[in-house]
């Protein structure tokens, strides 16, 4: 069955995961991948996999976490 948290301890844990990510070109620092993913209107999995070096860029942009 599984245990079952509350929204609360379900929040804690999703930003306990959250790393900042920096954006070279815009010089912007986002609070997670998601964060930076959505403000540029790019993909979660592409700034990710930037900020992981699994690849050079996304869309001209590159992302580090910090």
């Amino acid at each position: 069955m599984g245990r079952r948290h509350g929204a609360d301890v379900i929040e804690r844990m999703a930003r306990a995961k959250d790393k900042p990510v920096e954006c070279i070109e815009l010089a912007t620092v986002f609070d997670s991948v998601s964060e930076a993913a959505e403000f540029t209107g790019l993909s979660i999995s592409g700034v990710s996999s930037v900020c992981r070096k699994k690849r050079n860029s996304a869309n001209g942009l590159h992302f580090n976490f910090i």
